[in-house]
């Protein structure tokens, strides 16, 4: 999870996660991350440079979507992700 996925504690306890995909040569990536809070979900497509889908993030959980230089603040809930 943490090489392709990119999912990564930024605090202790993955109190707060940062999500920084490298998908190499894969068109999608359809994971799900199991942590005390509930689960994680990520559902993208990638083409060249551009990743769309969705990442399911569960509550109390601060997260932040990193992609080419790009960030996004992700909510509880399902978040849209389209770069």
């Amino acid at each position: 999870f943490r090489n392709i996925c990119g999912i990564q504690p930024e605090k202790a306890g993955f109190e707060k996660v940062q999500i920084a995909p490298n998908p190499g040569d894969l068109k999608f990536i359809d994971a799900g991350f199991h942590h005390p809070k509930g689960d994680i979900k990520l559902n993208l497509k990638f083409d060249g440079e551009q990743v769309n889908g969705e990442i399911f993030i569960p509550a109390k959980m601060e997260t932040t979507f990193y992609w080419k230089g790009k960030s996004q603040i992700l909510t509880e809930g399902k978040n849209k992700i389209s770069y």
